[in-house]
């Protein structure tokens, strides 16, 4: 990567973890969770890009503060590396990226003036936000580009105030370099409250799995300051899942605020080994409203008012979908912006029988495309 680059790829990694995942965590301190920071780093970009014509140039300049940025041209350029190269990372690894924005009526799209939509291949539509038939065109828009697993609203009482939406959609969907063993019996997962359920068992060893897949794969299991972790790639290892799980003591909130301070590149602050992996199967989906009213204290702006003296309100939605299984995971996320103008609204074995936190990076650019945790069954 340049430098340039490299300082945008630094910051967003920030907006993955404090930005994203530590606050939210602490709104949901029992239900398992799962973001993906990248789906609203792409919707945040495209809101930054309008609201200078939008809104106003002055909002545009802290949107862009929050995320980190410089100034467009950098932005731009991290973004347009990551659309063009993360779903070529790896031939055995299917992830694809989508964008939209939707205008009302009276805002009709006109590319030719908003030259960043192509930087982002953005999907435009000029819609009546007031027709009930919209609801169903954005949720067949987003459907199609999740592998059939989101749905963003749910009737037109969610979009009828709306002016603009911006829209990212991603879905990944890759095969363990090696799966994991057939479970026949159940594991043992005691959960935020103390409670033991059974619960479907994934497992590897890789000593009797056969010492090239650790080196030749990357796998690796390891511990950073007593938190128990394993790395384990997908496809040709372009992309892996990081399972980490907390010390004794510990939460899980706590445990994601120091991997983050760590750098989530956790095989580079420990000596690693080839333990046994032991992982429950599992599911999480979410749903999360009014994501910019949980992220004001870190200075992202609520309340615009346009150049032209008008009021302007946002929504920032994110859906998302996460499945584990012996033989890889899939995930899906959409995050949508929403702008209404003028209308106010040693050998380390790793038994993960705890909650844990989760991650999908891609390795090069670091770049986190879900983070989570798993708390309960």
């Amino acid at each position: 990567m340049t430098e340039s680059q490299t300082r945008s790829a630094e910051s967003f990694r920030d907006l993955a973890g404090e930005k994203v995942y530590m606050l939210l965590e602490e709104d949901k301190a029992v239900d398992n969770v799962c973001y993906s920071p990248l789906s609203m780093q792409l919707a945040l970009s495209m809101f930054a890009h309008d609201c200078g014509e939008s809104i106003s140039e002055e909002t545009s300049q802290k949107v862009l503060e929050f995320l980190g940025i410089a100034d467009f041209d950098e932005l731009d350029e991290f973004n347009r590396l990551l659309l063009r190269e993360l779903p070529k990372v790896d031939g055995m690894v299917k992830f694809t990226l989508s964008n939209s924005v939707w205008r009302g009526k009276e805002r009709k799209i006109q590319q030719e003036g908003f030259p960043w939509l192509s930087v982002y291949d953005a999907e435009m539509f000029d819609v009546d936000f007031n027709d009930p038939g919209v609801v169903k065109q954005i949720n067949e828009w987003t459907l199609g580009k999740t592998g059939n697993k989101i749905k963003l609203y749910d009737d037109n009482a969610d979009i009828k105030w709306m002016d603009m939406l911006y829209v990212n959609a991603l879905h990944f969907l890759g095969k363990w370099s090696v799966p994991f063993e057939e479970g026949q019996e159940k594991m043992d997962f005691t959960d935020v409250d103390g409670n033991i359920k059974k619960v479907d068992r994934l497992y590897w060893n890789m000593a009797t799995g056969g010492s090239g897949y650790s080196k030749e794969k990357k796998t690796v299991t390891g511990d950073v300051d007593g938190r128990h972790f394993a790395k384990i790639p997908f496809g040709k290892g372009g992309y892996s899942m990081y399972v980490v799980l907390p010390k004794e003591d510990e939460s899980v909130a706590d445990c994601a605020n120091f991997i983050i301070g760590e750098g989530l590149c956790l095989e580079d602050r420990t000596e690693v080994s080839s333990g046994e992996i032991t992982l429950p199967a599992f599911e999480t989906q979410l749903d999360i409203e009014g994501i910019q009213e949980k992220l004001v204290t870190l200075g992202f702006p609520i309340n615009f008012v346009t150049d032209s003296g008008r009021s302007a309100t946002m929504n920032v939605k994110q859906k998302t979908y996460f499945k584990v299984t012996k033989d890889g995971a899939e995930g899906a996320g959409t995050t949508s912006v929403a702008i209404s103008l003028g209308v106010p609204k040693g050998d380390v074995d790793v038994n993960f029988n705890r909650p844990f936190v989760y991650y999908v990076m891609e390795q090069s650019t670091g770049t986190v495309l879900f983070i989570g945790s798993v708390k309960k069954f």
